[in-house]
Order: C-alpha cells, then sequence, then structure tokens
C-alpha cells in the first residue's frame, strides 16, 4: 500500500509538471499521433469495450479544441467555445448513465446537478501561460470540488483497480490552478492530465504489457462514504448556484 501510494504522489507531480510544460501543438499532435497508431495498429488484440476507444477519441477531439480555441478567430471561436462545453456536458452524462444502469441513483443525481450548474460556453476565454495560449473556463471552486467527488466516486465503482492513480489524475489539475493562481485554466488542465494518462494506461498495459501501479485495496468498502461526500458536495454547489443574489449594501 505505502509503495501504491508513493507512485501515486509521484504521477501527480509528473502530471502537474507535464501540464505546465508540454502543453504544445508539437506535443500534443505528436504523442495522439503515436499513441493512437499504436492502438489503431494492435486493436485486434486490444481487450477494449467500443466506449473506450470512444473516450480516447473524444479526449483527442478536446485537445485539438484547446489548442485551436486561442488561435482561431473570433468566429470560430464561438463555434469552439461551446464545443468543448459541450464536449464536458456529454463526458459527464456518459458516467451518470453508467451510474444509473449500476443503480448508483445518489451519484447520477450528483452528475445532473453538475450539469445543471455548468456554466455558458460565453466564460470560455484565453490568457497567456508561461509564454503560451491557454483555454480559461470560470468555473467556480465549489463546482470543481463537486465535480472531482463526484468523478472520483465513479472511478471507485467502475474502475476500483486504478483508484488511486486516477486519484493523482483527478488532483494534477486542482493542484496546477492553484500553482498557477488561477482556477479558471482547471478545465484545461483536467483534459491535458486526463488525455495524457488515458492514452498512456491503454498502450503501457494492453500495447506493451508494463507494470502498472500496484492495485490498492478494493474501494468497495468505503464507496458509501465517498458518495455521500459527493452528494453533500453537489447540494452545496447546487443550493449555491441557484441562490438569488443578495442586495448591494446601500452606500451610505
Amino acid at each position: 500500500m505505502a509503495v501504491t501510494v508513493a507512485l501515486t504522489f509521484l504521477s501527480l507531480l509528473l502530471l502537474v509538471a507535464a501540464y505546465r510544460q508540454l502543453m504544445r501543438p508539437w506535443f500534443v499532435a505528436g504523442f495522439f499521433v503515436v499513441g493512437l497508431a499504436l492502438m489503431a495498429v494492435n486493436a485486434g488484440r486490444l481487450d477494449l469495450q467500443p466506449l473506450t476507444w470512444a473516450k480516447v477519441i473524444t479526449l483527442a477531439v478536446t485537445m485539438a479544441l484547446f489548442l485551436s480555441l486561442p488561435r482561431s478567430g473570433p468566429g470560430f471561436r464561438h463555434v469552439l467555445r461551446h464545443g468543448m462545453v459541450g464536449i464536458l456536458f456529454l463526458n459527464i452524462l456518459e458516467a451518470i448513465v453508467a451510474d444509473a444502469l449500476g443503480g448508483r441513483w445518489v451519484n447520477a443525481a450528483v452528475g445532473g446537478s453538475l450539469l445543471a450548474t455548468l456554466e455558458s460556453p460565453s466564460r470560455v476565454g484565453t490568457r497567456d501561460l508561461a509564454g503560451r495560449p491557454a483555454v480559461t473556463y470560470d468555473l467556480p471552486w465549489r463546482w470543481i470540488a463537486a465535480y472531482t467527488a463526484w468523478n472520483f466516486t465513479v472511478v471507485c465503482a467502475n474502475y476500483p483497480l486504478h483508484y488511486l492513480d486516477h486519484a493523482a489524475v483527478l488532483a494534477a489539475p486542482i493542484v496546477a490552478a492553484v500553482l498557477a493562481r488561477d482556477r479558471r485554466l482547471y478545465l484545461e488542465a483536467r483534459g491535458f492530465t486526463l488525455s495524457l494518462y488515458a492514452v498512456v494506461i491503454v498502450v503501457a498495459i494492453e500495447v506493451l504489457h508494463w507494470p502498472w501501479i500496484p492495485s490498492a485495496p478494493d474501494p468497495a468498502g468505503f464507496y458509501p462514504f465517498l458518495s455521500a461526500v459527493a452528494a453533500a458536495l453537489g447540494l452545496w454547489n447546487l443550493v449555491q448556484r441557484f441562490r438569488p443574489a443578495r442586495p448591494e449594501a446601500r452606500a451610505e
């Protein structure tokens, strides 16, 4: 268990460092071309569900959007903003369906609350980050906290052998946003670290047959606690999102 936790922490540091240094067109394009090519060449012997293929391809499209949006004209940028938020919406919806089919109705409801409180595409923008154009999305910390707890609960239910390395993948974009002092960078960092992880784990395990981070104890025993935390954060986010705005104090 100690080895697993140490490797998970190391993975977190590497993911954060990778986001801050490698979110570049040449790296992202090369990474996905090579990764998807290896998967396609070995498709006949890969034990992957159609949903896994769809997930990896969706992530590749997401990364293309992240790279294209800051470099596009105003008219096309409007389309890309809607496409980016639309993919996030569909990814959450996909997990809601999986939870509903598995009878995990509480977590499915939390996912629904996240969809209901998504910020509009107009909150997507750009900024300069370490000499490169970066995509921003003005999501409040309460939404990010609820999403993280909910997503970790989804992972524990559907991918119990890899929930600790997913903990690093979920924590990395939060750490990256905090280090950059801009929570609006969370979604770009989330997209990059998840894409990096998804392709690497498929290629490493299924194609190259490398050993992966040792599995941790089955999370089934503490799943109810995780689900309760996700529900509490989801409710807090929902209430705060639709809470009537306080009237501004009158000037004396």
